[in-house]
């Protein structure tokens, strides 16, 4: 285990990961095809209502680039339906609190009424260092770790840390109906090596721990699967097991679960799985979180929106879905609705300004792999 050639080790550094969200970062792997940029270039607004909306969003030309089209294009197929009296103004700003602030005071200067964005980690850790925010914002993303927004501030995120303390209290609560009440439910956390799986692995690991269930640091995987692992996992005694990783990855841990234990994951296990071409059926009973929008095209929310304008992978739908939901929950907030409930294309929402910390609770859908793909459970929380 002490071997440099190791490949599993004890995860013990939570912090100082990827600062910018790892949501836009697949966006980043090629740049926009002109065509869309061009499009997308003679829509700097979108509709011509009298109440402004800003829409802040990294530059087109940038390494977030594809990730900022797939929000502004999801913005828009959700102002088609309900954004009748809506003007949004769409700005470009880059991970600087001095871009930010311009952006601020230019949205000011042309009277908005509220703000969607950022979309970055970075950005959104800006917020909290300016004087103030001039006006109402939605947030795309969370700040980094330790940082209060201000009070102006909602957080609505589709943010890797969010998914996993849901797994963590949905997955708490199983076990609890499988074991004896005087146990409390035991879990073991694997990650693969990569910032946004450490971020899930010690997200679910600090939920866990809340609610009173026993863990351990989380083990890290290296390229390929220790020989050692399937004795750690068998010696574990868990009860649930989660896997911060890709699909590919999680098949060789899966296999060596003891029986009794349940696998959970984020969405990030479901990368690759809605391709025809793809299947996993070493993760059937596997159970995740998804976003109706990925799991549920008969969904009736689903149905109602446009799909974008072009083809599009896992993230960059999940990023397009965001955008529409974004714009219908400014829709809520700007009637000053002190609570309300969506039924969204990423999950149910719901927002409650009495509640401590401001934000829009998502709870997406419960699935499972069956047969090699995902399908959704009946039972949702």
């Amino acid at each position: 285990m002490a071997s440099r050639r190791s490949v599993i080790r004890l995860l013990v550094v939570c912090g100082g990961f990827d600062a910018l969200s790892v949501l836009a970062q697949p966006a980043a792997t090629s740049p926009p095809a002109p065509g869309v940029l061009a499009a997308a270039a003679a829509r700097a607004t979108i509709g011509t209502g009298a109440t402004r909306v800003g829409l802040l969003l990294p530059p087109r030309f940038g390494p977030f680039g594809r990730a900022a089209l797939a929000v502004q294009f999801g913005v828009e197929a959700a102002h088609q339906r309900e954004g009748r009296g809506l003007r949004i103004e769409i700005l470009e700003i880059d991970d600087s609190p001095q871009s930010l602030a311009d952006a601020y005071d230019a949205l000011v200067q042309r009277g908005a009424a509220y703000t969607i964005g950022p979309l970055t980690r970075n950005s959104v850790t800006n917020l909290a260092r300016l004087p103030r925010v001039p006006v109402p914002t939605l947030a795309l993303n969370l700040p980094e770790d330790g940082v209060t927004l201000p009070s102006e501030v909602i957080t609505f995120s589709l943010a890797t840390e969010v998914e996993s303390r849901a797994v963590a209290q949905l997955a708490f609560e199983e076990a609890r109906q499988r074991i004896p009440f005087f146990r409390r439910p035991r879990a073991v956390v694997v990650a693969a090596a990569t910032p946004l799986a450490r971020r899930s692995a010690m997200a679910f690991y600090a939920a866990w721990r809340e609610l009173g269930g026993e863990t351990e640091l989380p083990i890290e995987l290296d390229a390929q699967p220790a020989l050692e692992l399937r004795g750690l996992l068998a010696a574990s005694g868990a009860e649930v097991a989660f896997l911060a990783m890709a699909p590919e990855q999680a098949r060789d841990v899966k296999a060596a679960l003891p029986a009794r234990t349940i696998a959970y994951g984020t969405s990030q296990l479901s990368v690759g799985a809605f391709s025809p071409l793809l299947r996993f059926p070493e993760l059937d009973g596997l159970r995740l979180l998804e976003m109706p929008w990925q799991l549920q095209p008969d969904h009736a929310a689903v149905a109602t929106y446009a799909k974008p304008p072009v083809p599009y992978n896992a993230e960059l739908q999940r990023l397009y879905a965001l955008g529409i939901d974004a714009l219908r929950i400014v829709v809520q907030l700007l009637s000053r609705a002190e609570q309300f409930a969506l039924d969204g294309v990423t999950g149910q929402l719901r927002f409650d300004a009495a509640q401590p910390v401001r934000r829009i609770e998502r709870v997406p859908v419960l699935a499972e792999y069956r047969g090699g793909a995902i399908a959704p459970l009946t039972q949702t929380r």
